[in-house]
């Protein structure tokens, strides 16, 4: 899954930089199709500069540069990417435990950072 770049992680958990853990009940998710990368993610934090009615969030569905992906000898997968929107940048740092476990930082260029635990989802069939 995780190899070919196909793969959903679902979060149950934000850590917005300087506040404390955001339990979540509604199912958010981060879902990687290759070369593009789908986020439905809730934004907690401060904004430096944002269009006019708020914007977006981290709610897109963007094609991905920057791509690298590298597991190491205990079967942790680390994936690097960048996606960009018409109102920010995002680089994400994504890591995949072998028991499945998750975290995802992302870096705005105009939002402070924030973090997401979760679980990867089971593989869904064709």
């Amino acid at each position: 899954m995780i190899e070919n770049g196909r793969f959903t992680i679902e979060v149950d958990r934000a850590l917005p930089m300087g506040g404390r853990t955001v339990h979540l009940t509604t199912p958010y998710s981060l879902e990687m199709r290759g070369d593009s990368a789908i986020s439905y993610l809730p934004y907690f934090g401060r904004a430096y500069s944002l269009p006019y009615g708020g914007g977006d969030g981290m709610r897109f569905e963007e094609s991905i540069t920057d791509y690298q992906s590298t597991f190491d000898k205990k079967g942790t997968a680390r994936i690097k990417f960048v996606a960009r929107t018409k109102e920010d940048t995002f680089r994400f740092d994504v890591q995949v435990f072998s028991n499945g476990s998750a975290i995802i930082s992302v870096t705005p260029t105009n939002r402070q950072n924030i973090t997401y635990q979760g679980e990867l989802a089971p593989k869904k069939e064709d």
